[in-house]
């Protein structure tokens, strides 16, 4: 489970403000090959379902994983009596699954949740996982964020701390480096591609009022790391801007460095 985010609870109402991103591109990815109607696609880190249930109306089977277990009754509830998803708790790093099992396999914004360790270890240990479920000629599709992405891609990060920043960028291995893992433990035609448009809170992105609201604020996990004074402080700014009538201008002010950059990195590999 998250290191840092308490999923159990957040869970609850993580639907109401977090979509799926780009998912044309993902499924695109994953039909390269060979036709994606008859695929079994692994959703590692499912959470409640969401990628699953972009991936159903597509594909022949979808196996989602998870390790909390909040998520994974969003989820179940979500995908009662659909004979053609099965939920299974158990880890990224250990998947209970058979080699060679799926066609496709896609990981959703969930290896920063990982255990902090030394030298992106368990990243590698999840691509290797990965490897060995996935059958040759498979495609995995992984979304994950850039330095750039964590600092400039989302507006309210400018009521943040640089510490705050600072610590969840350490989470998430740079590009280069995850390009290298995953041809270290057999994949190829490894790819990457930044939807600049595209939004993880598409219809409340843009509430400049937002961080005053506790769901609005768990629709990003970056929000856990403040303490209960640099949340408090983050706040007293808001309404400050808000009081003085400046706040929707001072937020599309900070949101103008996010086209030039995207919220997510998709990379793709064989």
């Amino acid at each position: 489970m998250s290191s840092y985010e308490d999923y159990q609870r957040t869970s609850r109402h993580y639907d109401s403000t977090r979509k799926p991103v780009a998912s044309d591109r993902v499924l695109g990815w994953l039909a390269r090959h060979e036709p994606i109607d008859g695929l079994e696609v692994l959703d590692a880190g499912c959470g409640t379902g969401q990628f699953s249930a972009v991936l159903l109306p597509h594909v022949a089977r979808v196996v989602g994983l998870d390790l909390n277990p909040g998520m994974l009754a969003v989820a179940r509830a979500k995908f009662e009596g659909e004979p053609r998803v099965s939920l299974h708790r158990g880890s990224i790093e250990e998947l209970p699954f058979d080699d060679d099992q799926f066609d496709g396999a896609v990981i959703n914004q969930v290896l920063h949740h990982l255990p902090d360790d030394d030298a992106w270890s368990r990243h590698r240990r999840v691509f290797s996982e990965l490897r060995r479920v996935l059958r040759p000629g498979a495609s995995f599709v992984l979304n994950t964020c850039s330095e750039a992405q964590i600092r400039r891609g989302y507006w309210y990060t400018e009521l943040m701390p640089t510490r705050v920043l600072d610590s969840m960028v350490a989470r998430y291995a740079p590009l280069p480096v995850v390009e290298e893992l995953l041809r270290a433990v057999g994949f190829d035609e490894v790819e990457r591609w930044a939807p600049l448009h595209g939004l993880t809170q598409p219809e409340r992105y843009h509430e400049p009022r937002g961080p005053l609201d506790p769901v609005w604020r768990d629709g990003d996990s970056t929000w856990a790391l403040l303490t209960d004074a640099e949340l408090e402080a983050a706040m007293t700014t808001v309404r400050r801007l808000d009081d003085a009538g400046e706040l929707e201008g001072w937020m599309r002010q900070a949101d103008a460095r996010r086209p030039d950059v995207g919220q997510i990195t998709l990379l793709a590999a064989r």
